[in-house]
């Protein structure tokens, strides 16, 4: 309301200055439609207010071999006929030089008699001519290490496309998350070509280092279930066979932590707090995962209190309640409950009630 007020002020203060000015002077105020039309005409076509008379008359590329002229036109807005506009040329300078097409993109005008020459001179990025990946054959257990074409799926780098510093970089650390997930954590990966813009290939060296597998998966301090039981809540496992995949994901074992975590929550211990050690054989190949498990206090649901509920007494809803005050708290349990609620509000037709559950300590 404020901001409306402001505004109708605004116009009815411009039209009595118009009128005084117009009473002082003799004349009348220029139509404000006259004077912004050449501005409203230079935004329908995309030119600024710093937009000259001077025609450009041409538009020249210079410098591309692999990116065609028309190609690179139809990314700027600087065209033939239209009026010479330096902030727009700037606009279509910085569009260029933000595609992978080109290491550098310079503007060069010349004014004629008849308007502007303007010409956009590029140094264009090479192309990948080759991808090579050199030390990706190492034998462990029979295999051999990650194909070429599995690397290059990973990377994303094809033969044709631009050398980027950046994207070959990024290629690097995917080469190594690929190997880490396959179990050699000690994989190094340098690049011999594709970092300096003037290389025409790209090359990477790996050492692959020794593969590690898990030996066997153990649990310390778990007291409230089985060591079998929390195999089920994890997705690191000892190879099939001692053979068949069992690899040790430093990632994966991460979110294995964080899996325990989360199922000791849901059954009352909140507190709980769980590590990892990882003890590795002589050779190093070879790790023994230990989840180190402090399940602390669990806890128990005091009370259950009902808030905004007016269709219902307290005593109905409670007598429905899987999770009542005095039981050790359970989130299935609480799940159960809330679903179950939903359905009791929606058959009575109250579809959209928003309820929500919320264990206050």
């Amino acid at each position: 309301l404020i901001v409306v007020a402001l505004a109708m002020g605004a116009l009815v203060a411009s039209k009595a200055l118009a009128q005084g000015m117009g009473g002082m002077g003799g004349g009348s105020m220029p139509n404000p439609g006259t004077l912004f039309k050449k501005e409203k005409e230079k935004e329908i076509i995309g030119l600024s207010l710093a937009a000259t008379d001077e025609p450009v008359i041409e538009v020249r590329i210079e410098g591309n071999k692999l990116i065609a002229t028309q190609q690179i036109l139809n990314e700027m807005q600087t065209r033939v006929g239209r009026p010479y506009d330096p902030a727009l040329i700037q606009r279509d300078v910085r569009k260029l030089a933000s595609r992978s097409w080109f290491v550098a993109v310079e503007p060069e005008i010349e004014k004629t008699d008849q308007g502007r020459i303007v010409t956009i001179k590029v140094v264009e990025r090479p192309t990948i001519r080759y991808i090579e990946y050199l030390g990706n054959d190492v034998a462990f257990l029979g295999r051999g290490g990650i194909r070429d074409k599995s690397l290059a799926k990973e990377t994303g780098l094809k033969v044709g496309g631009s050398i980027d510093p950046y994207a070959v970089e990024d290629a690097r650390r995917k080469i190594i998350a690929l190997y880490r997930r396959n179990g050699f954590n000690n994989t190094q990966v340098t690049v011999l070509e594709g970092n300096q813009p003037a290389d025409r290939g790209v090359v990477f060296i790996i050492n692959e280092g020794s593969a590690q597998k898990i030996w066997k998966v153990e649990f310390e301090g778990n007291e409230f279930v089985s060591d079998g039981r929390l195999r089920t809540q994890i997705e690191s496992k000892k190879p099939l066979m001692y053979v068949f995949k069992g690899y040790v994901d430093r990632e994966q074992i991460d979110g294995d932590v964080e899996r325990l975590t989360a199922y000791y929550r849901a059954f009352g211990y909140f507190t709980a707090k769980v590590g990892r050690k990882l003890e590795y054989n002589e050779q190093g190949n070879w790790v023994t995962l230990r989840f180190v498990i402090s399940e602390g206090p669990r806890y128990q649901v005091r009370n259950v209190t009902h808030v905004g509920n007016q269709i219902f007494a307290n005593t109905s809803l409670e007598g429905g309640m899987k999770l009542p005050a005095g039981q050790m708290f359970e989130q299935a349990k609480m799940n159960t409950d809330l679903q179950w609620l939903k359905d009791l509000y929606g058959s009575q037709g109250y579809v959209f009630a928003d309820i929500q559950s919320e264990p206050v300590f």
